[in-house]
């Protein structure tokens, strides 16, 4: 595949009669339900800079950039099919500031676009009209804020960000060179390796892995369901790409400075682990603890680049894929060893992955571990990648963290709304951070004694159970709560 011919006109083409199967990652979002998930990006770049014609060129560079999704009436899956137009795929707007020069947080102007994404208000960057990435300039004073959106169907969280810094050296004059191979490609790349027989000894070894590396049985948040939820654990249906109601995100956060991060590295390094699967056991404890200390499996993100060839291809090759400990009442040292073997064993394996292996089709609860930004050659002074947001997966709860630059993390809890209520949502952030600086100060402490409910929860749930117990006519919730207290330490 080439690049397509640039044409006089923007006006949308009639669909084609064939297309190219979408790559694994994504034929599984789209089974997911992931049509509506979306990922976000805000970028400091320098004022002045002329997008509009970067992007134009940076589209007929990238096939991804201007895709269109179709699905024929004999498919249960869409296709992929590049648009030719002149215009397609990147479409740039110009939004306003506070009227003073300035704008607001660029975290929260990214809150702004996705609600506007949801309600339709902003351009859609949904794939249908061979839109891929929308990107608005917001004027801040002596620098411009960029914020992009685009379909989580046709851009990973790396992949966006290749894209839009793309754009942005193509605008200060240093175009990237030409693509050695468009994404459809690698998406056929992919599906062979899948389907050669060759690889059969590694498709045996995703399907009997151990429980530390495999799904288990049961819903990934046990015990009673959760306020505002429905069954957890159910899959999501498969929509259309129109289908905007399917996933409906939102998000709590907290940071962690830079003192705390430093905490939280060294006793990783004491333990022979690193600060990110030592966030990853800890949350999985969490969970556990929150029904019958039986094994938690969480979907991790891979970043799916592996490859070298794929370092700078723009597209979906980032997998959420499924880890666990056997044992959440084992010793933290022990949990983290076998994390780590889990995660070197996923990393060799993740191309070579597909859900149906595992019958992971259920698992609801995912984390990521965004990495600091790689800034690639040819971007002006002054260009730094501010926020991000948005999801890969439409779970029904992920915790994403994500480096700060200046030493610290921001942690983030995204859930979906319809299925999960915020202030839930908020009690598991809380105590996961009780969980988190108690085992930093008490690092030889056994995990089943440390707290997993912030300590103004404790005593409110103490109040609530010593009500209950004093009482025979109080209603029998009130005595549960005690054990969910005893349990929390």
């Amino acid at each position: 595949m080439t690049a397509g011919t640039a044409t006089s006109t923007a006006a949308p083409q009639a669909l084609p009669a064939e297309g190219f199967r979408l790559a694994p990652p994504q034929q599984h979002l789209w089974r997911r339900g992931g049509a509506s998930c979306r990922r976000f990006l805000a970028m400091r770049v320098p004022p002045g800079l002329d997008l509009e014609a970067a992007a134009e060129r940076v589209a007929l560079r990238h096939e991804v950039l201007r895709t269109r999704l179709f699905r024929p009436p004999d498919l249960s899956l869409p296709l992929m099919a590049p648009v030719a137009a002149e215009g397609a795929g990147i479409r740039v707007t110009r939004g306003e500031g506070a009227g003073d020069g300035t704008a607001a947080e660029p975290g929260e102007l990214l809150r702004r676009v996705e609600e506007r994404c949801t309600a339709g208000g902003f351009p859609a960057a949904d794939g249908e009209s061979g839109t891929v990435l929308v990107l608005e300039v917001v004027a801040a004073g002596d620098h411009d804020l960029l914020l992009a959106a685009a379909p989580a169907l046709l851009l990973d969280a790396e992949g966006l960000r290749l894209a839009v810094a793309e754009v942005v050296a193509e605008a200060a004059g240093t175009p990237a060179p030409e693509p050695t191979a468009q994404y459809a490609d690698l998406a056929e790349w992919l599906h062979r390796m899948l389907e050669d027989e060759a690889d059969d000894e590694a498709r045996r070894a995703w399907s009997g892995l151990p429980p530390a590396r495999s799904p288990l049985p049961g819903p990934p948040l046990p015990g009673p369901p959760l306020p505002g939820s429905t069954t957890p654990g159910a899959s999501l249906p498969g929509t259309a790409p129109g289908g905007r109601e399917t996933y409906a995100a939102e998000q709590h956060g907290a940071v962690l400075d830079a003192a705390r991060v430093g905490k939280l590295e060294a006793e990783a390094e004491r333990l022979g682990s690193s600060p990110t699967v030592f966030l990853l056991a800890l949350f999985q404890h969490q969970l556990s603890r929150s029904g019958d200390l039986g094994p938690v499996p969480v979907a991790c993100r891979f970043d799916g680049r592996a490859y070298e060839e794929l370092a700078a291809v723009p597209g979906v090759f980032e997998r959420y894929l499924p880890l666990a400990v056997a044992d959440p009442k084992a010793p933290l040292s022990r949990q983290l060893a076998e994390l780590e073997g889990a995660v070197e064993a996923a990393f060799d394996l993740q191309e070579l992955f597909t859900w149906e292996m595992t019958g992971a089709d259920g698992l609801d609860v995912g984390f990521s571990h965004l990495e600091p930004w790689d800034a690639p050659a040819g971007l002006p002074a002054g260009t730094e990648l501010l926020a991000e947001r948005g999801s890969g997966e439409p779970f029904l709860l992920e915790l994403v963290a994500r480096d700060r630059g200046d030493g610290g993390l921001d942690l983030t809890w995204r859930f979906d709304r319809r299925r999960l209520a915020s202030e839930r949502v908020r009690h598991l952030a809380d105590g996961f951070l009780t969980l988190l600086d108690a085992v930093l100060e008490r690092p030889s402490g056994r995990l089943l004694e440390l707290p997993v409910v912030a300590r103004d929860e404790a005593a409110m749930l103490a109040g609530l159970a010593a009500y209950g117990d004093a009482d025979d006519d109080a209603p029998r919730p009130h005595r549960s709560l005690l054990r969910r207290v005893e349990a929390a330490g």
